[in-house]
């Protein structure tokens, strides 16, 4: 009898929890399909320069997302004081779009579309265009940063010692 009981309640936990998936992950995988579908349809990448076009496209949406709900630190962007309280879906897809958009302009097109499908999602209209707005902002310094030659790479601290201090005196 505790068994079949116990069957139940779990059964019933994982129906609740399937059900209630939060809409950034939903987000998050409907632009990972975009993005590969952008990229393996190109053909001009090999599998690793896909793999970081899928890395930077995921990074630029974690980033977004944690710089709109104050979540921090971060090693690319400040963190603001406090959650900013606009649609973090609608951010995320904004920077996704920019960075596709960047890299692909020939499917412009295609991803303005996808974009207006991904924004039709979020039901408020303040926070659905300020955040594409805020997205596309951090979509920009996000793409300068991740394409840059030093990759947002943070350098190594160099270690002192009395001789380096020695020969730079006069």
């Amino acid at each position: 009898m505790r068994y079949p009981k116990m069957t139940f309640v779990r059964s019933v936990l994982a129906a609740v929890l399937l059900t209630a998936s939060l809409a950034r992950a939903d987000v998050i995988a409907d632009w990972n399909t975009i993005a590969l579908d952008t990229i393996t349809g190109s053909g001009r990448y090999r599998a690793y320069e896909e793999s970081r076009v899928m890395a930077m496209v995921n990074t630029a949406m974690s980033e977004t997302i944690n710089f709109n709900e104050g979540r921090g630190p971060s090693r690319l962007l400040v963190t603001p004081p406090r959650p900013i309280n606009t649609s973090s879906e609608a951010a995320a897809a904004a920077t996704a779009h920019y960075i596709l958009v960047q890299l692909h302009p020939e499917q412009k097109a295609s991803l303005d579309a996808a974009l207006q499908r991904s924004l039709a999602l979020v039901a408020d209209e303040a926070k659905r265009e300020s955040g594409r707005i805020m997205g596309m902002n951090l979509g920009m310094n996000l793409y300068a940063i991740l394409t840059s030659d030093a990759g947002g790479t943070v350098a190594q601290p160099r270690s002192f010692n009395a001789w380096d201090f020695a020969e730079s005196m006069p």
